[in-house]
């Protein structure tokens, strides 16, 4: 799925999110990667679960890895990218993680 994501300056990125791994690439508005967010799936003891194995436990996401282009960062991107991954996936918000540069 892809979502447009206006910034408070006005500047328009593009969200790629991919269900089966929990991928969402960030795409500024000339088109060039800008960033990265990898999500995964972790069970009441915060060990990682399959995506693709629904074993019926209850399941929460994990923000893996957060990389975001320098320039971007204070957008409300990373906000944003966590807040879609749980709206889509049902989960309980993703856990903040340290942005990677």
């Amino acid at each position: 799925m892809f979502e447009a994501y206006k910034c408070p300056d006005g500047q328009t990125v593009l969200f790629g999110f991919d269900e089966d791994t929990l991928y969402v690439s960030v795409t500024a508005p000339n088109s060039s990667r800008i960033g990265n967010f990898h999500f995964e799936l972790i069970d009441e003891h915060g060990e990682p679960i399959s995506v693709l194995e629904d074993a019926g436990q209850s399941a929460s996401l994990r923000l893996a890895v957060a990389v975001l282009d320098e320039a971007w960062n204070g957008r409300g991107i990373a906000e944003r990218v966590s807040q879609l991954v749980s709206d889509e996936m049902h989960l309980p918000a993703a856990v903040d993680a340290t942005l990677n540069q």
